[in-house]
């Protein structure tokens, strides 16, 4: 009796493998059949095999090396719904490889994951953060901003003077709120404002706003004349969403009313729709 429940395993177990691989097959090809992904999917999610994530990981890396994004996120979802957090690593890894895409879904998942269990993402996330790959780290930096503790404060301002432009804006939005009055902060922040890339002046311009304090509107109107539109467009979100009514927050907003760049002058136009009449 114990050797044909194991025989019968056996191939339930080979007829899952040989399932996973009739997907990954439908998902190499350039003619999606989403019919049967899906009922696919449905199976392979449904077995709850814990032999399977190894397989799934592996698959992952493929279709990261080829660019596949839809690929990805199909093999991502099925570890993400099938191992949870035992999965975030490999999740992590698959957001340090740009393919172009918005990453909405996998992102979406990650954050889950973070939410799910603060402690442990932290863990996955600090192995991110101590990486030699400079993009995986940029990504452990940024799920800091979810799950980072006081502790971590200190590497996220190294990180805001990184050589990478990308690090130093992601590690401008890692700033956490809750730190704000730490002197460091402040600093990294002002100096965000001043650097020499305009993401990460964007970057520092919202962080400023998403305080909503009033004392943090000058950092914000002082980058009023800055060359790039992008980053006067965000001085109007940011005083927006500071809300204040304060002379120069108007006076600023209503120049940039009258900007030549078109979403600047509709971002200043939203923002004195919020703040309101002097």
């Amino acid at each position: 009796m114990v050797a044909g429940v194991t025989d019968q395993g056996q191939a339930q177990n080979h007829e899952l493998f040989k399932q996973v691989d009739e997907l990954v097959g439908l998902l190499s090809t350039d003619d999606f059949d989403f019919d049967q992904i899906d009922a696919l999917t449905s199976v392979i999610q449904g077995s709850g095999d814990v032999s399977l994530q190894p397989v799934l990981e592996g698959h992952l890396a493929a279709f990261l090396d080829a660019a596949n994004w839809f690929a990805r996120d199909e093999v991502a979802r099925l570890l993400y719904e099938l191992f949870s957090l035992e999965a975030l690593p490999a999740l992590l890894k698959a957001m340090a490889r740009d393919l172009h895409d918005d990453q909405d879904n996998l992102s979406t998942w990650v954050v889950e994951l973070f939410h799910a269990d603060r402690t442990a993402a932290r863990l996955a996330v600090l192995d991110c953060v101590a990486a030699a790959d400079p993009e995986l780290r940029r990504i452990g930096i940024w799920g800091l901003d979810f799950v980072g503790e006081e502790a971590d404060l200190a590497v996220i301002l190294a990180a805001t003077a990184d050589e990478d432009p990308k690090m130093r804006s992601t590690a401008i939005g890692a700033l956490s709120l809750t730190a704000e009055a730490d002197p460091r902060v402040a600093d990294a922040l002002r100096a965000g404002t001043c650097d020499a890339d305009p993401g990460v002046r964007i970057s520092a311009i919202s962080k400023l706003g998403w305080q909503r304090r009033e004392a943090l509107i000058p950092l914000i109107v002082a980058c009023v004349d800055d060359p790039e539109p992008g980053v006067r467009e965000f001085v109007a979100h940011a005083l927006g969403r500071i809300g204040s009514r304060a002379e120069a927050s108007r006076s600023v907003l209503e120049r940039l009313r009258t900007d030549g760049n078109p979403r600047v002058r509709d971002a200043a136009g939203r923002a004195i729709t919020v703040v309101g009449p002097a």
